[in-house]
């Protein structure tokens, strides 16, 4: 749900970014958004029984986690940053 919610959303950064007309891309955003908001709403409310209960604490943590060792890896490494998104045909341009 958190991934779809954040691939519409960069969806709208990207053409906006790019300076491309995205009204279309705003409704679908806006639209997909919300639905994965009810989702996730609908899955904690009411409190379900015991052991699912469990399962978004564990969701936060691991988020939490990842952000923390995303932002480490940014102030400690940020040459491996640089790479993501990188294919290797990228990074080996001109050798051979």
């Amino acid at each position: 749900m958190v991934a779809y919610a954040l691939v519409a959303i960069a969806g709208v950064v990207y053409t906006r970014r790019r300076g491309m007309k995205n009204t279309l891309v705003w409704i679908c955003a806006v639209v997909a958004v919300v639905a994965m908001a009810y989702v996730f709403v609908a899955n904690v409310y009411p409190v379900p029984a015991f052991p699912i209960n469990v399962i978004p604490y564990i969701f936060v943590a691991t988020m939490l986690l990842a952000f923390v060792r995303f932002w480490w890896i940014k102030v400690n490494r940020p040459e491996v940053l640089n790479n993501v998104g990188n294919t290797h045909t990228e990074m080996l341009e001109g050798v051979g």
